[in-house]
């Protein structure tokens, strides 16, 4: 019952991967107790509790037994499952005794933690009514305590009878002939499609986080100027009010200089004004009286009057 040994030619997708195409990695792979310790890891997936049977990744599990044993610990359970498939011992099935003074916000935590398996999923699976000797279909994930493989129990059902168990059994075998009887195989076009598609995704995650951020620093800076709208100078109290005194008495004294300038300016402007009409004016005097002129027109002197009255002229 143990996997075949690897091929040589056994690939070992991406993670990217898994999701999308894997038969095994969003279902509950139905196994026996030996396929479980025979179960191989990667390093590169350790921190991921993922496992694998061939190349197939594997995450949750499903072992159908009897129990023929039970240890009763102050924070935990464990049922010791035979399902016949050779393994010594079987497989430990570990219950974890909920806290009985965990807050609404823990159990509320403790769900979001257990949302990573498959649906109807409880986070706290009733054993009440196990006890030795009992046929169950135990379902969990996979944990490794002092190099043993474990389940850790996310769900549990009672067989009443021989033809539930003969049922699950017949679930295991189909399982393991139609999906794990032959190594997961892509085309490198599936691959490559699957990691565009996940780039994307990324990118699509990149942008929102962007534009999450961005819209945050907006309304930061609005708060900001709102505030110093309200409080020019910051903080509260007599230091800012003279402070905002202060700060209208400059911009009228600013206003007051500005009209004075411009009062100013138009005095020049309205002397120069009046010095060119004076000069207008003058120049007008000056031609009518002849005064300045040169020439022909000029008056001629008293000893040239002399000679000119001498020769009858």
């Amino acid at each position: 019952m143990t996997p075949p040994p690897h091929p040589p030619q056994l690939e070992f997708y991406p993670s990217y991967c898994f999701a999308v195409a894997s038969p095994t990695y969003n279902v509950w792979a139905k196994l026996t107790a030996t396929d479980v310790h025979a179960l191989s890891e990667r390093k590169e997936f350790v921190a991921q509790n993922i496992y694998f049977y061939l190349n197939h990744p594997i995450r949750w599990i499903c072992v159908t037994g009897v129990v023929v044993a039970v240890d009763e610990f102050e924070k935990r359970t464990i049922l010791w499952v035979d399902d016949g498939s050779g393994s010594w011992g079987g497989i430990e099935v570990v219950w974890e005794r909920p806290c009985p003074s965990s807050s609404p916000s823990n159990a509320n935590a403790t769900t979001a933690v257990t949302t990573l398996a498959p649906p109807r999923t409880t986070a706290t699976p009733d054993i009440s009514g196990i006890d030795i000797g009992t046929v169950i279909r135990a379902k969990g994930t996979i944990t490794t305590f002092r190099n043993t493989r474990q389940i850790l129990l996310k769900r549990v059902e009672i067989l009443p009878d021989t033809q539930s168990e003969v049922k699950a059994w017949k679930g295991v075998t189909r399982f393991r002939v139609e999906v794990l009887g032959k190594p997961w195989e892509l085309e490198p076009e599936e691959v490559a499609r699957m990691w565009e598609a996940a780039c994307g995704v990324a990118q699509s995650k990149d942008d929102d986080e962007e534009n999450a951020k961005k819209k945050n620093e907006g309304t930061d800076r609005r708060s900001r100027r709102k505030k110093r709208e309200r409080e020019p100078f910051g903080g509260g109290g007599s230091d800012a009010e003279a402070r905002r005194r202060e700060k209208k008495e400059r911009k009228r004294k600013r206003k007051l200089e500005l009209a004075g300038r411009e009062d100013q300016g138009a005095g020049r402007a309205e002397t120069r004004a009046v010095e060119r009409v004076s000069a207008v004016e003058g120049e007008g005097i000056r031609r009518e009286t002849g005064e300045g002129r040169v020439g022909r027109h000029r008056r001629p002197s008293h000893k040239r009057r002399g000679t000119l009255d001498a020769l009858g002229l």
